[in-house]
């Protein structure tokens, strides 16, 4: 089952590319590998109304940008 949504995410990533507007962000990436992922939160009160991710570097590090938006969009 974790192959599976690995690979959902590779080929349907969520919210790739998107920044929403008045957003907060934050970047983490490896040094030794050049990976770099920006995500991007909106919230609103105490509940996030959207996110969006950039990433650049190896599929893991776009699976990963695309699994945290997922969990996060609509999170308390």
């Amino acid at each position: 089952m974790p192959d599976e949504r690995f690979e959902e995410h590779l080929l349907h990533p969520v919210g790739r590319g998107h920044r929403p507007d008045h957003g907060h962000h934050g970047v983490a990436g490896g040094a030794a590998c050049g990976d770099l992922v920006r995500i991007d939160v909106v919230v609103r009160g105490q509940t996030v109304v959207d996110a969006g991710f950039e990433a650049s570097g190896c599929g893991a590090a776009q699976a990963a940008g695309s699994a945290a938006v997922e969990l996060v969009r609509g999170a308390p």
